[in-house]
């Protein structure tokens, strides 16, 4: 009879599970982000703010939606994600789930920091974007070819 766990496992099981372990958010910064209260969204900086919208945009909105009111992924508003809390969100976001959400940690293309950084943002209510007057939208355009210059037939 095996006298241990590690005359159970091969060398590659082992090497896995550590890897596993490892990927897991860091305890310290976890417990230190559980220190706001359920109901209450953590603090960003603005510097903060601003890369976690851009992260937002470039990795998540095309699943959560732009206002994150959902689309192919659920919604991600303060009433689905104060619940979870930071430590939630962030092995969410890090690990991925079963159900299409990817791995972005695990992948490397979000950094322990900046999938903390996510779990905190998405938290906080969602960015509005600015809305624009009918004037302010028809100064914008950039006209090409005129109305009165434009084809009649085709």
């Amino acid at each position: 009879m095996p006298s241990t766990l590690a005359d159970l496992l091969s060398k590659k099981e082992i090497e896995t599970a550590v890897q596993y372990l490892l990927s897991l958010p860091n305890a310290e910064l976890a417990a230190a982000s559980e220190q706001t209260t359920l109901g209450e969204a953590p603090t960003l900086t603005e510097a903060e703010w601003e890369k976690a919208t851009q992260i937002f945009f470039d990795r998540c909105a095309g699943c959560h939606g732009v206002l994150r009111n959902g689309a192919t992924g659920p919604a991600l508003t303060p009433e689905n994600t104060l619940p979870k809390g930071t430590v939630g969100l962030a092995t969410i976001i890090f690990n991925g789930t079963p159900r299409g959400m990817p791995d972005w940690g695990k992948q490397g293309t979000l950094t322990q920091e900046e999938t903390e950084l996510m779990a905190k943002f998405i938290q906080n209510e969602p960015p509005q974007p600015p809305e624009m007057s009918l004037e302010q939208m028809t100064a914008s355009w950039n006209v090409l070819i005129p109305v009165d210059q434009r084809p009649t037939e085709p």
